[in-house]
């Protein structure tokens, strides 16, 4: 057991870069001190200790979604993953606004949220993200009634905030 343990030490060291001469290797060979071969060992365990936290911690910090909305406009229609006639204000008889976002840096496939807002949330659309540069949108029926600011978050699966905006409804001559 004690001789695999320390052949993964051993392993542990090759891999990641730190060389230490096994204990058992020094015992074979004579050598007096049983407490200086306990005390390498200790260190043997230690340093592949660290080691073997420090390469999860690297693997965790890869692995971690680092989502970014580079682009988030509002338009009239999304035709072909493109947005159609991006405005920030659009009259009240504009039937349904578009938002449109490409998002970067997703590691692995994901969701976001639209959370659309007209004087108190009224919508939260979940939209898949499946590459580290995707395009997605949805979209909001606005009454007529509905005139004035409009706002919508992009929100990611842990909730945090990536983008907000708004966009303007303004009302027609009746």
């Amino acid at each position: 057991m004690r001789r695999g343990v320390l052949f993964a030490v051993m392993i542990l060291g090759l891999v990641f870069g730190f060389c230490a001469q096994p204990v058992f290797a020094q015992e074979a060979a004579g050598e007096a001190g049983g407490n200086a071969s306990l005390t390498q060992e200790k260190t043997m365990e230690a340093e592949a200790e660290s080691q073997s936290t420090q390469a999860e911690n690297a693997t965790a910090e890869e692995s971690m979604v680092q989502l970014t909305v580079a682009e988030m406009e509002f338009c009239y229609d999304v035709q072909d993953r493109t947005p159609v006639g991006i405005n920030d204000t659009f009259p009240d008889t504009v039937g349904r606004v578009f938002c449109f976002t490409r998002v970067t840096g997703a590691a692995e496939e994901t969701t976001i949220q639209h959370v659309w807002y007209y004087q108190e949330e009224v919508a939260r659309v979940d939209l898949r993200v499946g590459s580290p540069n995707w395009r997605t949108w949805s979209s909001k029926q606005i009454l007529e009634t509905q005139d004035g600011w409009w706002k919508v978050e992009v929100v990611d699966d842990q909730g945090s905030v990536l983008a907000s905006r708004d966009f303007f409804i303004s009302q027609t001559a009746q």
